[in-house]
């Protein structure tokens, strides 16, 4: 299977949302936006390629709704809080 087809239009559109976000003065002008992208695909799939090893360790069913969302939730807060001005 070809997953630049998946990727690189994903990729591309966020690309497109950085920059219009540093356009608009909402995100910081010197974020990299490939080294951004990197550190969400970091921060996202480790998470849910290791969701069983994570429950055992943190004794807590991480695949459940609740521990998804709340894991996106501190993902995105993270990332916004790094990103705007």
């Amino acid at each position: 299977m070809d997953f630049s087809k998946i990727k690189d239009p994903a990729f591309e559109l966020l690309r497109k949302v950085i920059a219009r976000g540093m356009a608009s003065g909402i995100f910081r002008e010197e974020i990299d936006p490939d080294q951004l992208i990197l550190s969400i695909l970091t921060y996202t799939f480790s998470y849910f390629s290791n969701k069983y090893t994570l429950s055992k360790l943190l004794g807590r069913k991480m695949e459940e709704e609740e521990n998804i969302n709340r894991r996106v939730s501190n993902v995105t807060e993270m990332f916004l809080k790094y990103m705007c001005n």
